[in-house]
């Protein structure tokens, strides 16, 4: 592409599938009336070899004709079998595809995964590399490329069975990047993006940051400009939903609305956001995508029943935060405020639900939040919930403000208390990817929720372990000599430990406190000094100021209340 201005339309013009896809079946099995079949795609021939693309398809074993859902999948965890299965079972021929191929020596191994030949092997997923977003080549000859060509070869085969009538798509975080690809060339009906809108060239620039933006080098415009995926919003030729984690590391929330911005305003495009998400998206956000995919494959619709995107106003007025909700009123359920303060990176923020209300009023709703002074910014999104299950939510802004506009300037030490509030939101599951489906909570029942404990009191209550990043926020870190005490209630075992964590996206630090508990139906209080947190090598902290995440885990189920710092 030198001496060339590098588009997404330039970069694949004249691109053409060379061959009818052929396929070979390496396992077949039928359950349930469905057949599931692992299969290799032959894709494109390169001077050394042919792409094997490996897939999991899945199908009624009595089926007609029937729209698809291709599936591209996590590039690590490979074809997700239990998505295709899934999707099967809702009535789609389903292909769920691996494009990471071979992992680096340093990851698990798939069992099986798309090989890749000799000369374009770059395409074979490898951590290091895959943060990278600089081009100093040619952009055919990367990654990026080779990935998205071996999509469109599934699409192709998908396309060239006779039971296949329209395909829509589902891309699920780093695999997202070859699904914008395909939804700017090919004849896709609608695509649903889990996790990543793009932005991977802005990685540590953030947009409600204070400092400007930095002059791009040639390479990351080449990046900027054919491969990061915003740059094929503006083509999309499909409906298209974006799912995004509000606490991703990867993939940037506040600008996943900028690319929803950019696709044409004929289509029906929308967003959500799962709070607290890291690694996967929320319920609600799995049945905003099974709903969408229907809309547009089994009803064959154009999108006007869909819930359109809530508008959010944001003001400062006598101290506090006011927030102007408009959203679509057909068979809303509940209209939820959220907001976090201060960190501008946005996979630190510990989200707070601050109002929720019911359907009606006119579809217009008020909510009100007093922040703390010495904070200088908050953030501030709406989601809708609908009767389906589906959610949809607004973009998120930021509203700065000096210490002289509110006069809350007492610091917070209670993280979570059941008598002052039972809103859990900014605690998280601090482990994800339990569910069937990767990337998608397809079940209920795995938030961090309210429960009941001994003596009516209500607490946190936990399955497989909660976290929160208050403690990221100058309103709730503890001053150095502070205690943490908490109460905690554990069902059955013996094993309770907190953790103190420094760098939590990075080269994670775990200070942990092994906590002495009985099991039964009693509550017990806790406290812990910062002389009690130590490394698995023994080593102490010294200070709070670089912990950002407290994280609580047990053998089995847990409640906890009364959770401060004095």
């Amino acid at each position: 592409m030198a001496g060339k201005i590098l588009t997404p339309l330039a970069l694949w013009k004249g691109f053409r599938i060379e061959h009818t896809p052929t396929f070979e079946i390496i396992e077949e099995k039928k359950a349930r009336g469905i057949l599931v079949s692992e299969i290799y795609i032959h894709g494109r021939k390169t001077e050394s070899g042919q792409v094997k693309i490996h897939c999991v398809w899945a199908r009624k074993a009595k089926t007609d004709v029937s729209p698809a859902v291709i599936v591209a999948s996590d590039l690590k965890m490979g074809a997700d079998r239990n998505f295709a299965v899934k999707l099967a079972g809702e009535g789609y021929v389903a292909l769920s595809v691996d494009l990471g191929g071979k992992l680096s020596d340093d990851d698990l191994k798939k069992p099986r995964y798309t090989v890749y030949p000799e000369d374009v092997e770059y395409a074979n997923f490898n951590a290091a590399e895959e943060n990278k977003t600089k081009i100093k080549g040619e952009v055919t000859g990367t990654r990026w490329y080779e990935r998205g060509v071996a999509l469109r070869y599934a699409i192709a085969f998908l396309r060239g069975q006779k039971i296949v009538s329209d395909i829509g798509a589902v891309g699920v975080f780093g695999a997202c990047n070859y699904l914008w690809y395909a939804a700017e060339a090919e004849d896709l009906k609608c695509a649903v993006f889990v996790g990543n809108a793009g932005w991977q060239g802005y990685r540590g620039i953030w947009k409600f940051d204070d400092t400007p933006e930095p002059q791009f080098s040639d390479s990351a415009l080449k990046f900027l400009a054919g491969i990061d995926a915003q740059a094929y919003a503006t083509h999309v030729k499909c409906p298209a939903l974006i799912l995004s984690p509000t606490n991703s590391y990867e993939y940037d929330m506040d600008r996943a609305s900028d690319t929803v911005s950019r696709i044409n305003d004929k289509l029906y495009s929308a967003l959500d956001y799962s709070v607290g998400g890291r690694n996967e998206a929320d319920f609600h956000c799995f049945n905003g995508c099974m709903n969408f995919l229907e809309e547009f494959l089994i009803k064959k619709g154009d999108g006007s029943s869909l819930p359109k995107t809530p508008t959010v106003k944001c003001a400062v007025k006598d101290g506090m935060i006011i927030l102007e909700v408009t959203a679509d009123v057909r068979n809303l359920k509940t209209v939820s405020a959220f907001v976090a303060e201060e960190e501008v990176r946005p996979y630190l923020r510990a989200w707070e639900k601050i109002g929720e209300a019911g359907g009606g009023k006119g579809g217009v709703y008020s909510f009100s939040y007093k922040p703390y002074c010495r904070s200088g910014k908050a953030f501030v999104f709406a989601r809708a919930l609908y009767e389906n299950g589906s959610a949809v939510s607004s973009v998120v802004l930021c509203r700065n403000f000096t210490d002289t506009e509110t006069e809350n300037n007492g610091k917070e030490r209670v993280l979570f208390s059941s008598q002052l509030s039972e809103d859990v939101t900014a605690f998280y599951q601090a482990e994800e990817g339990r569910g069937e489906i990767f990337g998608l909570r397809s079940e209920k029942g795995k938030d961090v929720s309210v429960g009941s404990g001994p003596m009516d009191m209500h607490g946190l209550c936990v399955r497989y372990g909660t976290l929160t990043f208050k403690i990221n926020e100058k309103k709730y870190k503890p001053a150095d000599g502070s205690m943490f005490m908490f109460d905690v209630c554990v069902r059955s075992g013996e094993s309770f430990y907190v953790k103190l964590v420094t760098d939590y996206f990075g080269n994670k630090t775990e200070y942990v406190a092994a906590v002495k508990i009985f099991g039964g139906d009693i509550w017990q209080n806790v406290k812990l000094e910062l002389n009690n947190f130590k490394t698995k090598d023994g080593m102490g902290i010294k200070s709070y100021d670089k912990i950002q995440a407290v994280e609580f885990s047990a053998d089995g189920e847990f409640l906890i209340n009364n959770f401060l710092w004095v």
